[in-house]
């Protein structure tokens, strides 16, 4: 339902002003008394009402101003205040000594004012800032809003939202009192901005208040027209009307083209000398400088204050002029533009008014200016100053009144002088005598709140609609790039250096998909998920592409919608000879991951003690006896030391650059080049660029309690908002989930420390240590890129920051960049290990690009080191990555197994690569070469796997 604006001017003799306000007082009140609003609340229809003096100027009369925002029509409004309040009004009326014939309603059609822009009406504005909501639907929805409040208090702990919303659903049905509320009515007020398709171009004046969109000819094409349309209905047919006879005109003694260009000039002149015109004005105009009286102001904060919304009335004078009347019309109507713009019910990011309206008292330069607003008088003011588009707005209108702070161009500056507008405004505004609101404690955002409570009890559906529903609750929706941490797996978070001991095991479906469900099903209870798991332990689990089909959930069609390189795992023949894994490294020499040693579900155990990894293991193994899985494969992980940081197999300190997803409390403190979009690690979230990555999707039929959230849901959405779009048949599956790299590599410590000996004794060069042990660690250094202690060669070339002797203290540090630092590579050499892996600025240098380009390819490692019985070390590789082509398998083959890798020369990564004998390129060393490098680390099982979030896991679980 629409709203009418009652805006009722009758004029009585000046002499009287004091009395009838008097009378105002004594018979309605400010606030309106509770017995005379009681009957405008019974008949439910009037939202916000005023009876107002406007004072007279200069010798004429003063005007008695009722006005009122109502549902439906300004002619029903009158009639309801008529016949609920003519006691009251006929008092004051008499009082005003107006009087005439017919009924009170009579009377009050007869001075209605239609307000708008076109010419026949009475120059103003009306805004409705809760469109679509009638009085009683507001009060019925916040009566609503707190019994499920208190219904979901109530409610047991430990729900998931969408089980919570439907608990708190089936209890208010039952009650039977709110049956009304399960019946789905539109909410306009919680809609978003339209898409103007101009976004680009307006964005300058309309600031935040709208949101960044790209340009759309064919909406920008469509809000054009409807402008133009709406401005030629208004103020711009009578320059139509005009142009059209100057050109019919002109016709008669030149061609129509010569005509039209010639009245096209005269427009595009006489546009000039207007714009002239009005800047000489506004630069003549005189602002008042100078604070209100303390006696005005005291009497209007007399009337401010008692309810949770103000009524704000002001009287200002016109400057004279008919360009300034003009300009006035032209200013309401761009204000009312903010219809193709913004959010219904804002103006600009102003988001506090109820009602609003100026208009022009008849017959008279006086401007009032009339607003039911939230909050205190300061407040609303400041939000129009610090608001791009209020501030403009407010420019536009109040610069043609006499005394407002200097504007430029009708737009500009005004308000943006925030202590002088203050002042002025404060200036203006009159005492208020009668005032009436229909729902005194409910604010603009808490009537938006209540209608999303309704319209989410009634619609919502998806997952992400039960939090943004519980969210309605004393909070406000979260952003959709807020991390969801209780269901992201906490390994997607990090290594888990709390947890010192951890395990890895892999197991094998071998029965039906009932069983791999009932295992996920029995397991399930043990994941861990969240930022810092709070127990002292934590169990992950991922699944490869022939995990999740395994268990009898996603069809073809469904496995389909995973990545190519998901699907095809780590060990297809074309994928795993463009990983470098051939010849030794083959899938058919894997120890696990490929042919019958194939994985299905990789399971990682962390833990705080030795006793309670071993608690943590029985249980899992004992799960997966229970079924049909069968262990595939474990590994033991060296356990961290209780100080200091971890070493791998050749002795260097490991895990030192490693990327930090933004909104997590690891990322706080870091530097801009250590933080990565969470999108880059966790499915569902913005990337680097802005983008969601894609994410695999399953039929709706498989999630019945819509645990899952909607597929292709925009992120950008406006929420809450519980409508409902197009019906969707396909649920997230990848949301809060991510991807899992596992690669078993085993180090070959004594091949590496034997190269190590041999090309100490054969490399010369200047920058080379003379003692043999040092030069043995200067080689070690330059092939990896850091000091064994983990300091960086950019940082420390000559030797390692804890010294030879490691007395000192080592600064591991992290804090370098390669095209500032070392663009030759004479400290870091172009090849090795860290500057292949981390290319940091390398590859734009002196280019902010550089190093934005490098963290679309970064990946979390999550991987620890192991050690077997038989002596077999190595290093269990793991990482977390949102898109396994671009980022991992991008890092392995564009940059560490690159043999152009910065220019290089048939050279791979001196640790991962397949060697053959070849050299490593040493700058500043005769030859420039170390020579003989042989394999050092070989690849012994690996796969691909789908790390769930938890909502997708109980689904795959069944």
């Amino acid at each position: 339902m629409d709203h009418g604006f009652v805006t009722v001017v009758m004029p009585f003799e000046a002499a009287r002003a004091s009395e009838v306000e008097a009378a105002i007082g004594r018979v309605l009140g400010n606030p309106m008394r509770p017995q005379v609003a009681a009957r405008l609340q019974e008949r439910a229809v009037v939202h916000f009402m005023s009876l107002l003096v406007v004072p007279a100027e200069h010798g004429g009369s003063a005007n008695l101003l009722l006005e009122a925002s109502v549902d439906g029509t300004a002619e029903a409004g009158i009639d309801a205040i008529a016949e609920t309040l003519e006691p009251e009004l006929a008092k004051v009326l008499e009082k005003a000594g107006i009087a005439g014939p017919g009924s009170l309603r009579d009377q009050l059609l007869g001075h209605q004012l239609v307000l708008g822009q076109a010419w026949w009406e009475t120059p103003g504005l009306p805004f409705a800032g809760t469109p679509g909501l009638q009085c009683g639907r507001i009060q019925r929805e916040a009566a609503l809003a707190r019994r499920l409040g208190a219904i979901l208090r109530q409610l047991p702990d430990g729900l998931a939202p969408f089980e919570r919303l439907q608990a708190a659903r089936d209890l208010l049905w039952h009650e039977g009192n709110f049956k009304w509320a399960f019946a789905p009515e539109a909410a306009l007020c919680l809609k978003a901005a339209p898409d103007s398709g101009l976004t680009p171009l307006v964005r300058g004046f309309f600031g935040d208040a709208i949101p960044e969109r790209s340009f759309d000819a064919l909406a920008a094409m469509r809000t054009a027209a409807c402008i133009a349309l709406d401005f030629l209905a208004t103020i711009g047919w009578p320059f139509l009307l005009i142009a059209l006879l100057l050109v019919i005109g002109a016709a008669r003694f030149m061609s129509a083209i010569d005509a039209l260009v010639l009245v096209g000039l005269l427009l595009a002149v006489l546009a000039v000398l207007v714009v002239l015109r009005l800047r000489r004005l506004e630069i003549g105009n005189t602002p008042e400088d100078r604070e209100p009286a303390s006696a005005d102001v005291q009497a209007v904060m007399r009337g401010e204050g008692h309810t949770a919304q103000n009524l704000l009335f002001s009287v200002s004078r016109l400057q004279p002029g008919l360009l300034r009347r003009f300009a006035l019309r032209f200013s309401f109507f761009s204000v009312g533009l903010v219809k193709y713009f913004c959010r219904p019910g804002f103006l600009g990011a102003n988001r506090v008014i109820h009602f609003a309206r100026w208009l022009v008292v008849p017959g008279t330069r006086q401007m009032v200016f009339l607003s039911n607003y939230d909050g205190s008088w300061q407040g609303y003011v400041g939000d129009f100053v610090i608001n791009t588009a209020g501030a403009k707005g407010v420019t536009s209108i109040w610069s043609n009144c006499l005394g407002f702070p200097r504007t430029r161009n009708l737009y500009d500056d005004g308000a943006a002088d925030r202590d002088r507008l203050v002042r002025w405004a404060r200036r203006q505004q009159r005492p208020v005598h009668g005032w009436y609101t229909a729902y005194a404690g409910l604010t603009t955002d808490r009537i938006r709140t209540n209608a999303a409570i309704r319209q989410g009890l009634a619609n919502a559906t998806s997952a992400q609609d039960a939090r943004d529903w519980l969210a309605c609750f004393g909070s406000a929706a979260e952003p959709e790039s807020s991390l969801a941490r209780h269901d992201i797996p906490a390994l997607a978070f990090g290594a888990l250096p709390r947890l010192r001991h951890a395990c890895l095991l892999g197991y094998a479906f071998c029965g039906a998909p009932d069983d791999a469900r009932a295992w996920l099903s029995r397991l399930e209870p043990l994941l861990s998920y969240g930022e810092e798991p709070e127990r002292p332990w934590a169990v992950s689990l991922a699944l490869s592409a022939r995990g999740v089909l395994g268990t009898g959930v996603p069809n073809a069609r469904d496995m389909a919608t995973f990545p190519v390189a998901f699907q095809q795992g780590m060990d297809d023949a074309e994928r795993a000879r463009a990983n470098g894994d051939v010849d030794a490294q083959a899938p058919a020499r894997w120890i696990w991951g490929s042919g019958n040693a194939r994985v299905d579900a990789v399971v990682m155990v962390h833990a705080a003690s030795p006793r309670t990894l071993i608690e943590r293991l029985d249980q899992v193994r004992a799960q997966a006896r229970a079924g049909a899985q069968v262990e595939v494969f474990f590994r033991r992980c060296a356990d961290l030391p209780q100080t200091g940081p971890s070493r791998e197999a050749f002795g260097f300190v490991d895990g030192i650059s490693q990327p930090a997803m933004s909104g997590t409390r690891r990322a706080k403190g870091m530097r801009a080049e250590d933080v990565v979009a969470a999108g880059e690690l966790v499915l569902g979230y913005p990337d680097q660029r802005g983008a969601l990555a894609p994410s695999p999707t399953l039929r709706a039929a498989c999630d019945p309690g819509h645990a899952l959230d909607d597929a292709g849901m925009a992120e950008d959405r406006q929420r809450p908002e519980f409508a409902g779009g197009p019906n969707v048949t396909s649920r997230d599956l990848g949301r809060n989930g991510s991807y899992l790299v596992v690669r078993e590599l085993e180090q070959d410590v004594e091949a590496f420390q034997h190269w190590l000996d041999t090309a100490a004794v054969a490399v010369r060069g200047p920058d080379v240590p003379l003692h043999p042990v040092h030069r043995r660690e200067w080689l070690a250094a330059k092939l990896v890129g850091r000091w064994r202690d983990g300091s960086p060669l950019v940082n420390h070339p000559d030797e390692p920051a804890s010294g030879w002797d490691g007395t000192r203290p080592a600064r591991i540090g992290n804090s370098f960049a390669y095209a500032e630092q070392d663009a030759s590579g004479a400290r870091c050499p172009l090849g090795a290990h860290i500057r292949r892996a981390n290319p940091r600025d390398a590859l734009a240098p002196r280019s902010a690009e550089g190093f934005a380009a490098v963290q679309t390819h970064r990946v979390l490692r999550v991987g620890r080191s192991y050690r077997e019985p038989d002596g077999r070390q190595g290093l269990m590789f793991m990482c977390i990555n949102a898109s396994i082509e671009r980022q991992f398998e991008f890092v392995q083959q564009r940059w560490l197994l690159n043999p152009s890798f910065s220019g290089l020369e048939d050279e791979t990564d001196a640790l991962l690569g397949s060697r053959n004998g070849r050299g490593f390129n040493l700058p500043g060393c005769p030859g420039r070469q170390a020579a003989g490098l042989s394999r050092f680390v070989t690849m012994r099982g690996g796969g691909y796997f789908f790390l769930p979030g938890r909502a997708a896991l109980r689904v795959l679980a069944g």
